[in-house]
């Protein structure tokens, strides 16, 4: 299952224990790391807030109302929110986390389970997991969302060797190999039986994913959201939107609904 975590090193914050707001907690210089540049990433902020962003029936284009005025969270909350929290000292808008926590200057970012092994063995046995945080919204607690979804291992029927590809999709999924799995990239595994192991249920990635599931959802967009969330994460956290912040969220979700025909 592919979603995003929170991962921390519990000695230097307590962050990770009490899922304060991204930044807030972190001293000494030390950052919390998230990546705004992707609007996979950045859909976290808004997916408990009423305002949507969803693949339209003809499954090319999307609706979106990020930038709504009449939601009890108006788009401009969540934007002022976002630009206070790229303004602390303990946010960074990263890519490379693990760059930073190798050097010492992460000590918490959201992740997923691909990332567990590199930074469990960076952390060592001050490494922990939970689900996102809760942040500040116009004076509401919003807990953070995420996107879920999972890898599906698929045979094609018209295949000349059908009966061999079955073979090998059942040897990849079976119960031992999905331990296997688990144990050397640290991914749930989607094997029933293998879930059930002791191993499992004491990891702290996949508990903290299995609390997240409760505040997610599958990922279903078209091609247009991407570059400009992007464009929109980016601005967010440099506050570097100029003019007025309504009309610039009115221009991103124009581009985000635009139809895709030329």
């Amino acid at each position: 299952m592919d979603i995003i975590t929170c991962v921390g090193k519990v000695q230097e914050t307590e962050f990770v224990r009490s899922r304060s707001e991204p930044g807030r907690n972190c001293k000494n210089n030390k950052k919390f790391a998230m990546d705004w540049t992707s609007g996979w990433y950045l859909y976290a902020f808004y997916g408990q807030t009423g305002l949507k962003v969803k693949l339209n029936k003809d499954g090319v284009t999307n609706s979106c109302n990020w930038n709504s005025t009449q939601n009890q969270i108006k788009g401009t909350d969540v934007a002022n929110s976002l630009i206070r929290i790229g303004k602390s000292k303990g946010f960074e808008n990263t890519t490379d986390w693990l760059t930073g926590i190798k050097k010492g200057k992460v000590i918490a970012c959201v992740s997923g389970i691909w990332d567990e092994a590199a930074i469990k063995k960076m952390y060592g046995k001050n490494y922990a997991a939970s689900m996102l945080p809760a942040y500040n919204c116009n004076g509401k607690k919003v807990q953070m969302s995420t996107y879920f979804g999972y890898k599906m291992l698929g045979v094609n029927p018209y295949s000349k060797n059908k009966e061999w590809a079955h073979k090998l999709a059942q040897y990849i999924s079976n119960e031992d190999n999905q331990k296997l799995r688990f144990e050397m990239r640290g991914q749930g595994p989607s094997n029933i039986k293998a879930g059930k192991a002791d191993e499992i249920k004491k990891s702290k990635a996949v508990q903290a994913i299995l609390a997240q599931q409760t505040y997610s959802e599958l990922q279903r967009l078209g091609g247009n959201f991407w570059t400009p969330s992007s464009n929109l994460g980016k601005a967010l956290a440099n506050n570097s939107i100029s003019g007025n912040l309504q009309n610039y969220l009115d221009k991103i979700v124009k581009q985000i609904n635009a139809s895709t025909v030329q």
